[in-house]
């Protein structure tokens, strides 16, 4: 596995863990224990990372170039387990909770 994001705050990684999976990569969140010590470490040390099997990093890379672009419209996602539209929003179905 090899770290390709860190986030920037304590939302981020949770929106780019779930944009990399429902494109089929294999994202790992990391560091999620840490959010709550902000306040006494580093801030930038407290924010998750995703990492992503060495085999997948250079469309992973792709990909969150898409992510952070200024013309990126994050489509609706059709659960897999219950096949309900979810908002691009939603880490998980709004029907069945499954996640993307």
């Amino acid at each position: 596995m090899t770290r390709i994001y860190r986030g920037h705050d304590p939302v981020g990684p949770f929106l780019v863990r779930d944009w990399l999976k429902r494109n089929g990569i294999r994202a790992e969140l990391r560091g999620t224990q840490l959010i709550g010590l902000g306040g006494g470490i580093p801030v930038p040390k407290s924010f998750p990372t995703i990492w992503v099997p060495e085999a997948q990093r250079t469309e992973a890379e792709r990909l969150l170039s898409l992510f952070n672009g200024p013309s990126l419209v994050h489509p609706e996602w059709v659960c897999r387990k219950c096949g309900e539209n979810n908002a691009p929003t939603f880490g998980s179905c709004w029907s069945c909770q499954a996640e993307p």
